[in-house]
């Protein structure tokens, strides 16, 4: 954990096979982490997955043949950081109400004290900070149209 939390992701990159959208790999620790037990118990590898990022596709994770849905995982995925919290949602109210968001200082200063579990906790298995500056960019431009 610390300041360097992830490991080096694999680099490969495939399209989803339902929506096309580039998938990443993603490590079988965050498998591992993510997975419900019965789901685990029904392959034999968590390696070679990728991670589908596009929330209006109900995959999740594929490899070859292998299909993982959103409800094959324990969690809900309606967060831009899992670590510490933060959603769009969040940070939209927060931009709204002050004009700005403290989103990513907060990311930062924990990461750099308490530490964050990216490669467990986030379904994409790597860091959130590129995914929590755009969404903070993006309110704050609907912000300042309004």
């Amino acid at each position: 954990m610390g300041n360097n939390c992830c490991t080096i992701q694999p680099k490969d990159e495939i399209k989803c096979p339902h929506c096309t959208y580039v998938a990443k790999g993603v490590l079988e620790k965050t498998l591992n982490h993510l997975l419900k037990d019965d789901i685990k118990l029904k392959l034999q590898k968590l390696n070679g997955f990728h991670f589908c990022k596009n929330e209006l596709c109900d995959i999740v994770y594929f490899k070859e043949n292998q299909i993982l849905m959103k409800n094959d995982i324990k969690i809900k995925l309606d967060k831009v950081c899992y670590c510490f919290n933060w959603s769009e949602e969040k940070i939209e109210t927060e931009i709204n109400n002050t004009g700005k968001s403290s989103a990513l200082n907060d990311i930062k200063y924990k990461m750099k004290n308490q530490g964050c579990a990216c490669e467990i906790l986030n379904p994409s298995g790597s860091c959130c900070l590129a995914d929590v500056k755009k969404v903070v960019k993006y309110f704050e431009n609907e912000h300042k149209k309004s």
